[in-house]
C-alpha cells in the first residue's frame, strides 16, 4: 500500500495515529485479489509505532 510509505517515515517512536489512505494510494480500482477490499475503497488504520529498531541489528530473541 503506497500510503504506508508516505506515513511511516513521518511517525516517531511512541506515536499513535489514525491514518486514512485514499483508494489511489491503496488498492485503487482493482481492489484486492481476494475481494476482501473492494474497488476504490478508502482504508483506515490505527497505527502505533512502538519501537524503531536499527535495521543492521537482529531482533533480540526472548
Amino acid at each position: 500500500v503506497a500510503g504506508w510509505q508516505d506515513v511511516l517515515p513521518r511517525m516517531r517512536e511512541g506515536d499513535k495515529w489514525e491514518v486514512v489512505i485514499p483508494s489511489h494510494l491503496a488498492y485503487g480500482a482493482s481492489g484486492t485479489p481476494f475481494g476482501n477490499i473492494g474497488p476504490n475503497e478508502t482504508l483506515v488504520f490505527i497505527i502505533e509505532l512502538v519501537e524503531v529498531m536499527d535495521p543492521v541489528k537482529k531482533p533480540e530473541v526472548k
